[in-house]
């Protein structure tokens, strides 16, 4: 979820990373982790890939990143993190940030856990049972009118879902959305 009357962002535009944007010190409030921005420029082939939004990871003083919990940045060649680590980072990040809620979502069809991982103003994740409720009634139109669905709408928070992991074979879908939430947590 993002925060009350904040617009969504939409990536439509990307930069190349420039030896200006490699040495900068901070990202907005937040100092550069360099062992983990050194480790993302040292394990990418071309910096054609890597845009300003993923090339340099900030280092938040209370709010710990996959690095302080795993031991190594997310993409670090040879690193494959398990899913209890995932799990357990997760968590972490939800203890140490109140931007953070972790939600059982049940189990697999094999017996496994599934997690949700709500990221939003703190505020917001304090009444999210009432953002969901406005959602439930905004998702059957049959038992609904104009004039509340507009009233709903205008105190609804938009959701945004994202799965990672839904295949086997996808390896990096995991392991990267604990470095998003790790930016949510702790950007500005």
């Amino acid at each position: 979820m993002i925060r009350k009357n904040s617009l969504p962002l939409a990536f439509a535009c990307f930069f190349c990373i420039s030896s200006k944007l490699a040495a900068q010190s901070q990202v907005g409030t937040l100092e550069i982790d360099e062992v983990a921005t050194n480790a993302i420029f040292s394990a990418t082939t071309d910096n054609d890939f890597l845009t300003e939004w993923v090339a340099i990871l900030p280092e938040h003083d209370s709010i710990p990143s996959p690095r302080d919990v795993l031991g190594y940045t997310i993409g670090t060649p040879g690193e494959l993190t398990q899913v209890e680590e995932i799990y357990s980072y997760f968590n972490t990040l939800a203890q140490a940030s109140d931007r953070v809620e972790v939600f059982p979502l049940g189990e697999s069809f094999e017996g496994r856990d599934m997690l949700v991982v709500a990221i939003s103003a703190a505020d917001n994740l304090t009444n999210i049972e009432t953002y969901k409720g406005y959602l439930n009634t905004l998702s059957d139109p049959r038992n609904l009118n104009r004039p509340t669905a507009n009233e709903i709408i205008e105190d609804a928070l938009p959701i945004f879902w994202m799965t990672a992991g839904l295949h086997s074979p996808e390896l990096g879908p995991p392991e990267m959305v604990m470095e998003l939430a790790y930016r949510l947590a702790g950007g500005n």
